[in-house]
């Protein structure tokens, strides 16, 4: 939450830094910062709400509409800790091509326990995730075929399995193991609304998006 006070902080200087240097000094301040907050806010708002819509509205099974939303998802969920820019999908790892990379920045972990605990814990390089868009849950298969692409990518060990329908009771409990035989691996299983859960979490709060996380990693080890 306080890294994400620091990014608004800082977005607020910058647009008030740009008011200055085009000639125009604001008497009264707190009116200006009432509308930059506004702009900022208000912005992000919107954009979680257009989310919402396109991943419900995405066809299941039909091209890349849904993957495209989950990616975007993502990124405004997880905010500073991952790097925007550098953030990409579909990249090849060995054995086929990976659907997302969320490249992670260690240098905003500050009071950021959960995040710090995961990148020492799965010394994570990157977040991968990968998206499956059909009408059957996923599988062992699609657990292992994650669990390739971080073994093979070099990037840390932990990623995301997002599942449109679900998960078997067999998937989840070849992610747990995959948790519970190395220490360093941990892969969650994100269903459809645990995306947008996680949108609307952090467009209210962004600290409650470690909250939701943790309580995913401990429902993955409560399977049996």
């Amino acid at each position: 939450m306080d890294t994400e006070k620091g990014h608004i902080r800082y977005e607020k200087v910058r647009v008030l830094k740009a008011f200055l240097e085009s000639g125009f000094y604001p008497y009264d301040f707190e009116a200006v910062a009432e509308y930059i907050n506004e702009e900022i806010v208000g912005g992000r708002t919107k954009n979680a709400q257009k989310l919402l819509k396109e991943l419900d509205l995405s066809p299941v099974g039909k091209g890349t509409a849904y993957e495209s939303t989950a990616f975007a998802t993502l990124k405004e969920s997880f905010g500073n800790i991952v790097h925007h820019k550098k953030s990409r999908q579909r990249f090849y790892s060995e054995g086929g091509f990976c659907d997302i990379e969320l490249p992670f920045c260690p240098n905003m972990l500050y009071k950021q326990p959960w995040w710090e605990y995961l990148y020492y814990k799965c010394r994570i390089r990157s977040i991968l995730a990968e998206v499956k868009n059909m009408r059957a849950r996923a599988t062992p298969n699609d657990a292992g075929q994650i669990k390739r692409y971080l073994d093979t990518s070099k990037k840390g060990g932990f990623g995301l399995l997002i599942s449109r329908s679900g998960f078997t009771k067999d998937a989840l409990k070849t992610l747990k193991s995959y948790t519970t035989d190395n220490d360093h691996v941990l892969i969650l299983p994100i269903e459809h609304d645990d995306l947008k859960n996680l949108l609307k979490r952090s467009t209210n709060d962004p600290s409650k998006v470690t909250d939701f996380l943790c309580e995913k990693e401990i429902d993955l080890l409560q399977v049996s």
